[in-house]
C-alpha cells in the first residue's frame, strides 16, 4: 500500500487524520489552484524513547499516536486514552507502525478481554474495547470512507445495527496444525504477528462443542505420532441452526429413546466437522474413526421397531436427494455408497444439543496455504451437507459452500436488502456473487423473476437445491466467472434487470463488472459489501458523470416472460448482433439513497454495508 494511501486509514474523531509539514522554503509552496502534494517524507525512525499516547482509531482497529513533529505511528492492541512505550517494527517516510513495550497508563473505558488468548491470538483483536465504541469505531470508519470517496460530507449513513450476541454467534471457525519454532506442535489461530499458531483451549466464537472437537482432534493426531503442518493442515467446523420438526421432536419423546430426561428446546444445531490433510494413509484414517465414533457413535444394535422408525424418518428426509443425477449430486451419491459402512445413523437424546451430523476427509496437497479452491473434499460419515434455517427458508451447506458467518446479522443483511429493492412482484432481478442463492431466494418470492451469479460451481449446485427445497421455481442460478459471464449476451438470454442486488468478497467488484451494470442501468442496484475500501471505489465508479442520453438509451423493462427469447433465439440473436456487441454503450448514473452499518464480526475491525443506489433520470440531473 502507498504512504498516501495508508494514511487515509488514519481516522480522528472528527474526521480523518492528516499530516502537515512546513515547507522547507517558499519553493515548495503549494501555487494557488495546483493539485495537492503529498507530505514531505521524513527521516527513518529506528527507536521512540518517549511514550506515546494514542488519540485516535485508524479504520483498521489500530491505535493513532503522534511523534513531537507530528508524525502518525500505528499501534496494534492500543485505544484511545493509553499511553504506551512502544517498539518500531516498520518505518516509513511519513508513518510508523510499532508495537506496545509496556502501558505507561491504560484508558479509563479498556475493559478485561473475556478471552484467555485475547493478546496473542489474531482473531478478535479488539475485545479489550467496549462494544458500544467497538460500533463507533466501525461507523466513523464507514462514514469517513464513503464521504470523502465520493466528496460528500454530508452524505446520510444509518446509524450502525450491532450484533445481539458478541460471544457464540459465529457459524464457521478454522483452526491451523502447524509446529512452533522449537518444534513443539500447536493447533489453533494464527498468532497476531503471523509467525505461528496460537494453541487454543477455549474459542468463544462459536458453540462450546467446538473447543471439544479441536481438542480431541489435537489429542488423537499427537497420539498417531501424525505430523503438525507435514500432514494433518487444518480443522474447519461449521454450524447450522434450524426449527426442530414434529418428526424430531416426537422420536426424542418416544419410548424408543432411553435417559430422556432433558427438556427439548426449539432449535436444532448441526456440524459440520472437516478434516483437511495434505495426504491421507493409515494414520489419517485411523484419526477420522475416532473422531467419528466419539461425536457420532458407533452404529448401534437396534431393535426391529427402531430400525424401521430409523428407515421411515431416513426416506422422508432424503428421499429427494437420492433422485439427484450428474454432476455434484452424483459425486455426492459415489461417496455415500462407499462409506455407507462407515456412516452412523445414531442421534441424541435432546435434538435441541448441539451434534455433529457430518465428517469430512479432506486433502490439499498445496505446498504452501491452504487454498480452498484446491481442497478435496470427502464425505467420512453422516450427511453430506448441514441445514440452516432463515425466516421460513433452509438452506444446505457443503464444505465448499460460502455462508455468511454470523446467521443472526445475516438476516438483518437480507431483510435491508429485500426492504432496498421495493420490489412489487414485476421485477427481473440479477443477484449477482449469489453464493448459496440466500439473497436470490429471500428475494424470489416479491419478484418476477432472479438471476443469480457466482464463480464458485459447488455454490451455484447449493443453490439450485436450496431453491428447489424451498419450492421457488422463479430463480435460476449460473456458474463462471463474473467478468466475462455477465455480458451482452447474458442479458439478451436472461433479460434487461429491473434491479441489480451484488454482494462481492472483500475485493469487490472487477471495473468490467461495474461498466456491464451501469450499462443494463437498473433501476436500483442493493450493493452488499464486507469490505469498506472496495465498497467506497465501487460506489465512486457507480456514481461517475454519465451522458443525459444514458437514461433514454436504457433498454425496456418489464419484459413479459413470454417475450423472453429461448436460449437458441437468444443465441442466434447474439450471432446477428457481433457489430452492436463491439460498440459501446451509454452508462447510466447513481446516486446513494441509503447506507446502512450491520456489524457481523464483534471484537474485530471488520463489518458489513448494505448501500442503496438509485438511478440518476434524466428529467432530475
Amino acid at each position: 500500500m502507498r504512504p498516501s494511501a495508508f494514511l487515509r486509514h488514519a481516522v480522528a474523531a472528527g474526521g480523518p487524520i492528516t499530516v502537515s509539514v512546513k515547507p522547507k522554503s517558499n519553493t515548495t509552496q503549494k501555487a494557488k489552484g495546483s493539485a495537492s502534494r503529498p507530505p514531505v517524507p521524513q527521516p527513518l525512525v529506528k527507536t521512540i524513547t518517549k511514550p506515546i499516547e494514542i488519540g485516535s482509531f485508524c479504520e483498521m482497529g489500530r491505535g493513532v499516536g503522534r511523534l513531537a513533529n507530528g508524525r502518525i505511528v500505528f499501534v496494534d492492541g492500543t485505544m484511545p486514552g493509553d499511553v504506551v512505550n512502544v517498539n518500531v517494527k516498520k518505518s516509513t517516510g511519513t508513518y510508523i507502525e510499532a508495537q506496545v513495550r509496556d502501558f505507561v497508563s491504560k484508558s479509563k473505558n479498556r475493559i478485561d478481554p473475556p478471552c484467555q488468548h485475547a493478546d496473542k491470538c489474531s482473531g478478535c483483536s479488539l475485545q479489550f474495547v467496549p462494544y458500544e465504541q467497538q460500533l463507533d469505531l466501525k461507523y466513523k470508519s464507514i462514514t469517513s470512507r464513503l464521504r470523502r470517496a465520493l466528496d460528500d460530507p454530508s452524505l446520510p449513513i444509518d446509524p450502525i445495527v450491532g450484533s445481539p450476541r458478541t460471544q457464540g454467534f459465529r457459524n464457521k471457525v478454522e483452526f491451523s496444525f502447524s509446529p512452533d519454532a522449537d518444534g513443539t506442535p500447536r493447533a489453533g489461530f494464527i498468532d497476531r504477528d503471523a509467525s505461528g499458531v496460537v494453541d487454543i483451549e477455549n474459542c468463544l466464537l462459536s458453540v462450546p462443542l467446538v473447543n471439544d472437537i479441536l481438542k480431541y482432534v489435537k489429542e488423537k493426531a499427537l497420539e498417531v505420532d501424525m505430523d503438525f503442518g507435514g500432514q494433518i493442515r487444518r480443522l474447519t467446523i461449521k454450524t447450522a441452526t434450524k426449527s426442530i420438526t414434529p418428526e424430531e421432536r416426537a422420536y426424542a419423546d418416544s419410548d424408543i429413546m432411553t435417559d430422556n430426561a432433558t427438556a427439548i428446546g426449539d432449535t436444532s444445531t448441526e456440524i459440520m466437522v472437516i478434516v483437511v490433510f495434505r495426504f491421507v494413509d493409515k494414520k489419517a484414517r485411523k484419526l477420522m474413526e475416532m473422531v467419528g465414533n466419539r461425536f457420532m457413535g458407533k452404529a448401534p444394535k437396534v431393535t426391529e421397531d427402531r430400525m424401521a422408525r430409523e428407515q421411515r424418518l431416513a426416506r422422508e428426509r432424503s428421499e429427494a436427494d437420492r433422485k439427484k443425477q450428474g454432476g455434484f449430486w452424483a459425486d455426492w451419491e459415489t461417496a455415500t455408497k462407499q462409506n455407507s459402512g462407515r456412516i452412523s445413523h445414531t442421534r441424541p437424546v435432546d435434538p435441541s444439543q448441539p451434534r455433529v451430523t457430518s465428517l469430512y476427509m479432506s486433502t490439499n496437497k498445496n505446498t504452501g496455504r491452504v487454498v480452498p479452491e484446491l481442497t478435496q473434499h470427502e464425505l467420512y460419515r453422516g450427511d453430506a451437507h448441514i441445514v440452516q434455517q432463515m425466516e421460513h427458508l433452509t438452506f444446505q451447506i457443503f464444505p465448499a459452500s460460502f455462508f455468511q458467518p454470523n446467521p443472526e446479522q445475516a438476516v438483518v443483511i437480507y431483510r435491508l436488502a429485500r426492504e432496498m429493492a421495493q420490489l412489487t412482484g414485476s421485477e427481473n432481478v440479477y443477484d449477482l456473487y449469489t453464493g448459496t442463492g440466500t439473497i436470490g431466494l429471500f428475494l424470489a418470492p416479491y419478484a418476477r423473476k432472479v438471476v443469480g451469479v457466482d464463480y464458485v460451481p459447488e455454490s451455484i449446485e447449493s443453490a439450485k437445491v436450496n431453491a428447489r427445497d424451498n419450492n421457488i421455481s422463479n430463480a435460476q442460478f449460473y456458474a463462471g466467472d463474473m467478468s466475462k459471464t455477465l455480458n451482452k449476451r447474458f442479458i439478451r438470454k436472461h433479460g434487461v434487470p429491473d434491479v441489480v442486488v451484488a454482494d462481492p468478497p472483500r475485493q469487490g467488484m472487477a471495473p468490467e463488472v461495474v461498466k456491464t451494470i451501469r450499462e443494463c442501468a437498473p433501476q436500483r442496484i442493493v450493493y452488499v459489501s464486507c469490505d469498506g475500501a472496495t465498497l467506497a471505489r465501487d460506489l465512486k465508479m457507480l456514481c461517475a458523470p454519465a451522458d443525459v442520453s444514458s437514461v433514454a438509451a436504457a433498454p425496456a423493462r418489464n419484459v413479459d416472460l413470454d417475450s423472453i427469447p429461448t436460449e437458441a433465439e437468444a443465441l442466434d440473436r447474439a450471432n446477428r448482433a457481433e457489430a452492436e456487441d463491439a460498440a459501446p454503450l451509454v452508462q447510466a448514473q447513481y446516486r446513494v439513497k441509503r447506507v446502512v452499518p450491520v456489524d457481523q464480526f464483534p471484537h474485530s475491525a471488520h463489518y458489513e454495508t448494505v448501500v442503496l443506489l438509485e438511478r440518476v433520470d434524466a428529467e432530475n440531473k
